[in-house]
């Protein structure tokens, strides 16, 4: 049970399914606590989830156990970057752009949010206020994209279509490419939806449910 748990988690981190592959591996780590490769799934899951600081307490758990695990040492040292840059904006932006290409859809950094703040402002809905005095060039928020579509994801071939039979619109290209992305995300990782759904300001009411027959999530579009 165990063996298959860990193997599970592992088919699902490949398959972008990290909720899935957090939940196998710690039902793995259930049957024993310290399992090598429970530990190392369940970290990587943590990784791509951006929860940092529980992936550096696996992380740390795994090598107490087994220091000459190579793999784990080198994401325990990218884990601790990611940890810095959301504490302190230590970005290293000629790298990212360095990074950044044609075929780029995920830049390996972490989310920063400064002395910012979403509030209500009267009479005009919500806006981002500054919670303390800033100068000219302080960085106030570095967001990492969840979705990117590039040109070659909207050739003749696989053009991205959108269609809303509520309005009646289609939407086509590389917007309709980016809403088609965020969707699968969110399919294959409901944890992830508070994220996305807490930007609408609107009067739409999302839907209540979370999932269909206590297994499919539902992406309320």
């Amino acid at each position: 049970m165990r063996t298959i748990r860990s193997n599970r988690a592992q088919v699902n981190l490949k398959l972008g399914r990290f909720d899935e592959a957090l939940q196998d591996a710690n039902t793995a780590l259930a049957l024993s606590i310290n399992d090598e490769k429970a530990l190392f799934r369940a970290s990587r899951a943590l990784y791509e989830l951006e929860r940092f600081q529980e992936c550096h307490s696996h992380l740390e758990t795994l090598l107490s156990h087994y220091p000459d695990n190579a793999a784990a040492q080198k994401e325990l040292c990218r884990t601790k970057s990611r940890i810095e840059e959301k504490k302190s904006a230590s970005f290293n932006f000629h790298q990212m752009l360095d990074a950044v290409g044609c075929n780029t859809t995920n830049l390996d950094c972490a989310t920063f949010i400064g002395p910012v703040a979403v509030k209500e402002s009267k009479g005009r809905g919500r806006g981002v206020f500054l919670t303390k005095d800033v100068k000219a060039g302080d960085l106030l928020v570095c967001e990492k994209a969840c979705a990117v579509a590039h040109k070659t994801d909207t050739k003749p071939t696989k053009t991205s279509i959108v269609i809303n039979v509520n309005t009646n619109r289609i939407t086509m290209g590389q917007q309709a490419s980016v809403i088609t992305k965020v969707v699968n995300l969110l399919y294959r990782n409901p944890s992830k939806m508070p994220v996305i759904t807490s930007l609408h300001s609107g009067s739409y009411k999302t839907v209540q449910g979370v999932d269909i027959d206590e297994n499919e999530p539902v992406v309320d579009t």
